[in-house]
């Protein structure tokens, strides 16, 4: 009977070990994936695939994608585009690119293009932060993609 017991505790022990071991990885199933606001859309996508010098998709490495921004509001100054990868459970963010500084997308209606970029297969979200300047001040917007 304490053969059973201690069978069976061990059991339970190890199980809720590996329960409380969540793990969760970047996983979109579906692009072109977009969201927006009053001034920005933020559209997900495929990588670009031309040239040779592409990064390609590696199955549990890295994903590859695309990203494309279009100032859908009013026309503002000083844009800048950031994307992050977040893993886990550690709060920290991690960057994917350097900081770009797009003039083009200062006027409304215009856009950006970020053929291929690669995101660790480890990452549990990405997060594209766009700051902008316009007559009242400085403003930033996030857009998360799980």
């Amino acid at each position: 009977m304490k053969r059973l017991f201690y069978t069976v505790s061990t059991f339970c022990f190890v199980w809720l070990a590996f329960a409380a071991i969540h793990v969760s990885a970047l996983s979109i199933e579906k692009l072109p994936m977009k969201k927006s606001s009053e001034q920005w859309s933020v559209e997900l996508t495929k990588a670009s695939m031309t040239g040779d010098n592409q990064l390609k998709w590696k199955n549990n490495v890295y994903h590859t994608y695309g990203l494309t921004v279009e100032n859908i509001g009013k026309d503002v100054e000083r844009v800048q585009v950031q994307a992050f990868r977040h893993e886990g459970k550690n709060k920290a963010k991690y960057s994917l690119f350097s900081p770009i500084e797009r003039s083009n997308l200062s006027k409304s209606g215009q856009r950006f293009r970020y053929a291929n970029f690669a995101v660790p297969g480890k990452a549990a979200s990405l997060d594209i932060m766009i700051n902008w300047t316009d007559e009242q001040g400085n403003h930033q917007e996030h857009f998360e993609f799980k």
